[in-house]
């Protein structure tokens, strides 16, 4: 091996470099949300995590998972940033939404330090995601594929697109690799420590999310493989001896388990306090749940039933075996979009075409380089160079049946936990770069790599590859979290602002209809508003004014038909139900000011059943509209999550009438 060659493989195997690399994936994640709203989820997450700090109480958002909210909510605990009032109707029934609302949007807090605060905490979750794939890599592959591993997973779109949100899915990456990692080293060498910190590693991912039992496969699997394969087990709790025999390994291990598993109990228990109730002081038919896990009790199921047991018994905290049954219950089904078309209970190939759409082509590339290298690799049986990665392959394996038979499509970002077992087999390249021959083509895939995700910049949630139409065509593919989660309001600020404005313009008149929990009000944005997803900030506001020839701004998921009164194609069902809340919508309208004819309307039926009809309506019109939008092609694209159309007075009425 010449100088040369050392002196390249020392170089990137510095630790120093991979430092480097995971604040650079800190300053890359976090500045490129500076210029994005929050996400639908963020206020969640972040005003559940603070309550949870600062009142010991953990009623807000509790199927978020209580470690996930505290990661990345505590810089904000930590400021002077005010909690909402704790002693309303809002508080009682555990409002997260709307009090989280408040909580980011009032005048006595600083919206922008809050949700950078809490950015800036994920993406440091994120960096320690980047590390931990750096060490696993380094131990397999040696310190050059291990700079593969890390630069890669550094510059990933997709891991760029979620360090910098506060939500759950990278700290949920990290869960799920360090679990696995800790479970497969204590399995390895039986010492305390490590069956401590496996023990933790399952206890943080069942923490952090609640979809944690499709590691328990995973897991058993690992288990059976090291009870039944020759290897033998170094056994170093209590006196250290050797176990070659597979009873013997079976029951020091199903041992250890147990012991670990008293780790995971007491972890969870330790987490909320040791109380069992979710609520740090509550008074009986006053303090609730936002929904009530009555019939989530009540439904079929393992997991019900386990709940209704441990509940029983108190087993585990309330508000974790809360969020474990709503997230199960929860699961059955939601409305999906995939390339055009709608379904209740998802696509099988959703997943599989999310993968490919919004994974860097450059990672393509290196995942087929480094099954070369493997494949090329020589010393030793394929059983012999396969088995250290069996962990990732199985996680890989287990993970995507479970996301292949799931009814719940609605983001990309729910494969996430499986890039990074990804990213560590990138390390096998490092054999490439000890060979003259081959040393710098990894290294120029890489760089193909960085270049991609920086032309992605800021937009990584919006991204789309090359192949697949990129960012701009991204809508026609998929939306909700997969592209659209609410995070362009800025850029709809932007666009107002630099729109030529003509007073004999057919297209002034401006409409926005948007996907997201963000205030439109709060950054100034003053247009019509139509019927979005929540409107928190006009929910008891509307005005209910019919849509005329404007510009519409429109967000893509709404476009599509996801989350609209009428989810997915217009049917018989929705045109029926349209006219007959029109029919009765227009007759309340044309009553206001006639207190005779008011109070004939309201001897037919009480004023609630009047304005539901009004705000069906409404709901209604907005979704039959957005069935015309579906047939045009957008004037222009905001981000790849906003879309604006034209539309003369005519077209409007040829679309709703």
């Amino acid at each position: 091996m010449s100088g040369e060659k050392s002196g390249l493989e020392r170089a990137l195997g510095s630790v120093w470099l991979a430092v480097a690399l995971a604040l650079a994936h800190v300053l890359v994640a976090w500045s490129a949300t500076l210029s994005k709203s929050n996400t639908s989820d963020e206020i969640a997450h972040i005003y559940g995590g603070v309550t949870i700090w600062r009142t010991g109480d953990f009623r807000m958002n509790p199927e978020a998972g209580n470690l996930q909210q505290r990661l990345v909510s505590w810089p904000v605990a930590l400021s002077d940033a005010q909690l909402p009032a704790q002693d309303g109707p809002l508080w009682w029934g555990s409002n997260y939404w709307f009090q989280g609302f408040e909580f980011l949007n009032s005048a006595a807090n600083d919206h922008d330090a809050i949700l950078s605060r809490a950015r800036g905490a994920t993406a440091l979750v994120g960096s320690v995601l980047v590390l931990a794939i750096w060490f696993v890599s380094r131990r397999l592959f040696g310190a050059s594929g291990a700079f593969v591993s890390a630069a890669a997973a550094a510059c990933s779109p997709t891991l760029l697109a979620h360090a910098g949100l506060a939500t759950t899915d990278t700290c949920a990456a990290l869960a799920f690799f360090l679990c696995i990692a800790t479970f497969w080293a204590a399995l390895e060498r039986a010492t305390v420590l490590r069956w401590l910190g496996a023990g933790l590693g399952f206890a943080a991912l069942a923490l952090t999310k609640f979809s944690f039992p499709i590691v328990v496969p995973v897991l058993g699997l690992l288990f059976v493989l090291r009870v039944v394969e020759r290897e033998p087990l170094e056994l170093s709790v209590g006196a250290q001896r050797v176990v070659t025999t597979r009873l013997g390994k079976l029951g020091a291990l199903a041992g250890l388990c147990v012991g670990a598993l008293a780790v995971v109990w007491l972890a969870i228990w330790a987490a909320y306090g040791f109380r069992y109730s979710t609520f740090a002081s509550a008074t009986p038919g006053r303090d609730r749940f936002f929904e009530d896990w009555a019939p989530m009790l009540a439904a079929d199921g393992l997991v019900p039933a386990a709940v209704r047991f441990a509940r029983a018994i108190q087993l585990l905290p309330e508000a974790f075996l809360y969020g474990l049954n709503y997230v199960v219950y929860h699961a059955q089904e939601r409305p999906a979009f995939l390339n055009g078309e709608f379904s209740h209970h998802g696509f099988t190939a959703f997943f599989p075409y999310a993968f490919l759409a919004k994974t860097e082509l450059a990672l393509f590339a290196l995942l087929a380089a480094a099954a070369l290298a493997w494949f090329g690799a020589q010393g030793g049986s394929a059983w012999r160079r396969v088995r250290p990665l069996m962990p990732w392959l199985l996680l890989v394996a287990v993970y995507w049946a479970f996301s292949l038979a799931s009814t719940i499509n609605i983001g990309h970002r729910h494969i996430l936990p499986t890039y990074p077992a990804l990213f560590v087999a990138l390390g096998a390249l490092g054999s490439w770069i000890a060979s003259e021959r081959t040393r710098y083509l990894p290294l120029l895939l890489v760089v193909a790599g960085a270049v991609e995700s920086a032309f992605a910049f800021p937009n990584y949630l919006a991204f789309f590859n090359r192949l697949s139409g990129g960012t701009r065509e991204g809508w026609k593919h998929l939306v909700d979290s997969s592209l659209d989660w609410g995070q362009d309001l800025p850029a709809v600020k932007q666009w107002l602002a630099a729109r030529p404005r003509k007073d004999t313009n057919a297209f002034d008149r401006v409409y926005l209809a948007y996907f997201g929990s963000a205030s439109p009000t709060r950054y100034g944005i003053d247009v019509v508003r139509l019927p979005g997803w929540t409107d928190l900030d006009v929910w008891d506001k509307r005005t209910f004014t019919a849509p005329t020839g404007g510009t519409y701004l429109v967000s893509a998921t709404l476009v599509q038909g996801i989350c609209t009164a009428a989810p997915g194609p217009w049917i018989p069902q929705y045109e029926a139900g349209y006219r007959d809340a029109r029919a009765k919508a227009t007759r309340w309208l044309a009553a206001q000011g006639d207190a005779n004819a008011r109070a004939a309307l309201l001897r037919e039926a009480p004023e609630q059943a009047w304005q539901q009809a009004l705000v069906g309506y409404d709901n209604l019109r907005f979704a039959r509209l957005t069935a015309y939008l579906r047939t045009l092609e957008p004037k222009e694209n905001l981000n790849g999550s906003i879309l604006v159309f034209e539309l003369t007075d005519d077209e409007v009425r040829r679309a709703l009438e």
